[in-house]
């Protein structure tokens, strides 16, 4: 990636981006609107939503174009990665750490360490690692199966008690 301020310096439009692609439909997820707009990009990295002096210029058509669309939390079911594979678009996922969410529960599964590890086998490049341990109290009283569960899948599984320094 480009140092931050060769980034701003092109936002400022001191400099040109690599790429516009002009006459979008920018959708607004957050407030529900579409927007008329052009998209500048360098070095990968959407830089504004307007003209700007560019090495390479697209025409969008009027199509409509969501930037970097991520829900941060969004419940995508290990069944999906099958059916999104060859699709373009990147789907990843995070194992879920505890299914059923409590053992007073009935979720018409349990996922175990094993399963873990044979999603993580299947999915290499699609599973990013396991998803938040809800289950601290059982990562506090050394619960062999969460335990084996954090141990099957990359770090970190964020909890309540996480912190990245």
């Amino acid at each position: 990636m480009l140092p931050l301020p060769e980034l701003i310096a092109t936002a400022r439009r001191e400099k040109p981006v690599d790429l516009l692609v002009r006459d979008v439909r920018l959708v607004n997820v957050l407030s529900g609107e579409i927007h008329p707009a052009h998209i500048a990009v360098r070095d990968g990295i959407v830089i504004g939503f307007e003209e700007y002096a560019a090495a390479t210029v697209v025409d969008g058509g009027g199509r409509h174009c969501v930037p970097g669309l991520i829900d941060g939390h969004i419940h995508i079911e290990s069944t999906l990665l099958a059916a999104s594979a060859g699709l373009p678009l990147s789907v990843f996922v995070m194992m879920p750490s505890c299914v059923p969410a409590t053992p007073m529960e009935t979720a018409g599964a349990v996922l175990t360490a094993a399963d873990v590890g044979d999603f993580l086998a299947r999915y290499p490049d699609r599973i990013l690692g396991l998803a938040e341990m809800m289950n601290y109290p059982g990562v506090l009283a050394a619960d062999p199966a969460v335990l084996a569960k954090l141990a099957a899948a990359p770090w970190p599984a964020p909890s309540p008690t996480t912190r990245i320094t």
